[in-house]
């Protein structure tokens, strides 16, 4: 009688494990998994600095100019004098002309305001980009899973 029992508890046992698989013996299981969020790399050019516009001032050039102007001019005067004998004499007489050497400073190059454009700078961000997020999946027993 005992030779009857076991192979009936064996039976009862594999019809245990197939009602825990949906009651049907299984041919082909399936077990609950979760995959993982896939992220790629989204590459953006940025401005790093604004464009701008300096001034750039050349100072004016001044220069020293020497001239010779006249101070007097030549000019003719009457000069009345005594001879040796004690008469009078009136002559015209030309005084020369008087010179000085004057210095001055002059303006060559006026003052002048140059703008100076500076381009904007540019770089590269990479910002992190969900392209598949997280997900429930059933997938066979065999198969290798990432997290349960």
């Amino acid at each position: 009688m005992l030779r009857l029992v076991v192979p009936a508890l064996a039976g009862l046992a594999l019809s245990a494990s197939a009602a825990l698989a949906g009651g049907a013996p299984c041919v082909t299981c399936y077990r609950e998994a979760v995959h993982p969020p896939v992220y790629g790399t989204y590459h953006e050019r940025v401005m790093t600095r604004a464009p701008r516009t300096l001034t750039h001032v050349i100072p004016a050039r001044y220069e020293t100019v020497t001239e010779t102007v006249v101070v007097a001019p030549e000019r003719r005067v009457w000069q009345v004098s005594l001879d040796p004998y004690g008469r009078r004499i009136g002559c015209w007489v030309t005084i020369p002309a008087q010179y000085e050497t004057r210095h001055r400073q002059v303006l060559v190059q006026p003052e002048e305001i140059v703008p100076v454009a500076i381009p904007a700078r540019y770089g590269h961000v990479a910002h992190p980009v969900l392209i598949e997020p997280a997900r429930r999946a059933w997938v066979p027993v065999g198969r290798p899973v990432y997290k349960d």
